[in-house]
C-alpha cells in the first residue's frame, strides 16, 4: 500500500543490496505488493542473503506458487490458441507471460494474474466467435458483436483451464484503435512457449511502447512492470522507429512521460527527449500527481478512475478521442447487461445502476487495501 522497500529498487537498478540488508516479512510484503517476490527469492538464493526463517519460506512460497501459475499459463494458452485455430482466427499475445519468455532470465521469475491476446486486426469481426467458442456465452457474442460494430476499443475476460485471459480488440488499449493497427500485427514475431508451441507477440520495439503505456495507464503502480522495460532496454530498441510510432498515433508526450518515469526510477538517461506540450503538463499536474505515482495497490487503486483519461494526452485526434469518451461514458445497452447483468429497467435506469455498483466495487477495493 506504499512505496517499494529501498532495497527492492536496489533490485530493479542491479545494484548492490544495501550493508547489512536482511529479508524480513516487511520486505517481502513489499516485493509481492510489487510483483517482484520471485525476483527477490531468487537473488536471496543466488547471493545468500541474510534473513528471517518465516520471510524466506514466504518468500519461497510466492515463487512456488508463481511457478506452477507459469505453467498453467502455458498449457492454458495451448488451449486458447486451440480454440483459435477452429474458427479461424489468428492471435497474439502481449504482456506478462510473453516478457518473461523472451526477456527474464527464467519465465517462471515473471508473475502475471493474466494473459492478454489480441486478434489479428482484419479478423475482428470473429471476435464475437472466439469468445463464444471459448465460454459458450451468447450475450457476450451479442454485446462483443454490438461494440466492434460501433469500433469501441475494449478487452473481454473469459476462463480458460481456469486461467483469466483479457481478449483485446487493440493491445495499446486506449480509447481510440490505433491508427497503424495494421503494422503492429506485421511486426509480431513467433515465440516458443514452454509447452513447444508457438504464438505470435509483440515485437521488442512494440513491446517496450505497450508496457510504456500501460504503465502510464495504472499509475505506475508496481516496480513489476517497470523492471519489464528495464530488461527490453537492454536489448538495443530501434528508438527511432519508437518515436516515429508514437509520432503517428499522437503518443509523442504519452512515450516520453512514461519512459522518463521509468528512467527516473532505474536512475539512468533517457534514450528519448523528455520535452512535452504546456498542455501536457498542465493535465498530468491536474491528474497524474506525483503523490499517487509508483505506490503499488494504492497507485492501482487509483488508476481505475484514470484510465480512459490517459487518451487525453493524443495529439491531433481530439474529435475522435471524444466521441470515445462519450461512447464510454453512454455504452449500448447490450454493454451494459453484458457488464452488470444485474440491471433492469430503462436505459438511463440500467446505466445509473451499472455506475453506482462499479463506485461500491471501487470502494471496497479502496478499504481492502487500506485494511491490508
Amino acid at each position: 500500500m506504499a512505496a517499494p522497500h529501498p532495497a527492492l529498487l536496489a533490485l530493479v537498478r542491479g545494484d548492490q543490496f544495501p550493508a547489512r540488508f536482511r529479508v524480513t516479512m516487511s520486505v517481502v510484503e513489499s516485493a509481492a505488493e510489487h510483483g517482484l517476490a520471485p525476483l527477490l527469492d531468487d537473488a536471496a538464493q543466488r547471493l545468500d542473503l541474510a534473513g528471517d526463517h518465516d520471510a524466506l519460506v514466504n518468500l519461497a512460497m510466492w515463487s512456488l506458487r508463481t511457478r506452477a501459475n507459469t505453467v498453467a499459463a502455458a498449457e492454458a494458452l495451448s488451449a486458447a490458441l486451440d480454440t483459435a485455430d477452429a474458427v479461424g482466427l489468428e492471435i497474439a499475445v502481449f504482456k506478462g507471460p510473453s516478457i518473461g519468455l523472451r526477456w527474464y532470465p527464467r519465465p517462471e521469475l515473471r508473475p502475471a494474474v493474466d494473459i492478454d491476446v489480441f486478434v489479428k486486426p482484419s479478423q475482428i469481426q470473429l471476435l464475437g466467435t472466439y469468445v463464444d467458442a471459448l465460454d459458450s456465452s451468447q450475450e457476450a457474442r451479442d454485446a462483443i458483436d454490438a461494440m466492434v460494430e460501433t469500433g469501441r476499443v475494449f478487452e473481454h475476460t473469459v476462463k480458460v483451464q481456469g486461467v483469466t485471459f483479457d481478449v483485446h480488440v487493440d493491445p495499446m488499449n486506449l480509447v481510440v484503435r490505433s491508427r497503424q493497427d495494421q503494422l503492429v500485427w506485421a511486426r509480431t514475431q513467433n515465440i516458443f512457449m514452454p509447452t513447444g508451441r508457438e504464438v505470435r507477440a509483440l515485437d521488442l520495439e512494440l513491446s517496450i511502447v505497450n508496457s510504456l503505456l500501460n504503465a502510464f495507464r495504472d499509475n505506475f503502480a508496481d516496480l513489476l512492470h517497470i523492471y519489464d522495460i528495464a530488461l527490453m532496454l537492454e536489448h538495443d530498441p530501434d528508438w527511432e522507429f519508437i518515436a516515429e510510432f508514437a509520432e503517428t498515433e499522437g503518443w509523442t508526450d504519452l512515450v516520453r512521460v512514461s519512459l522518463g518515469f521509468v528512467c527516473d526510477v532505474l536512475q539512468i538517461p533517457s534514450p528519448l527527449p523528455r520535452a512535452t506540450s504546456l498542455s501536457t503538463k498542465i493535465i498530468l499536474d491536474a491528474i497524474w500527481p506525483n503523490r499517487i505515482l509508483g505506490r503499488g495497490d494504492h497507485s492501482l487503486v487509483t488508476s481505475y478512475r484514470r484510465q480512459s483519461l490517459a487518451s487525453l494526452l493524443i495529439a491531433g485526434r481530439r474529435l475522435t478521442v471524444t466521441r470515445a469518451l462519450l461512447q464510454r461514458l453512454f455504452p449500448e445497452r447490450a454493454v451494459i447487461d453484458l457488464r452488470f447483468p444485474d440491471s433492469t429497467g430503462s436505459y438511463p435506469a440500467a446505466l445509473y445502476q451499472w455506475r453506482m455498483e462499479q463506485r461500491r466495487r471501487s470502494q471496497e477495493l479502496r478499504h481492502q487495501m487500506i485494511d491490508r
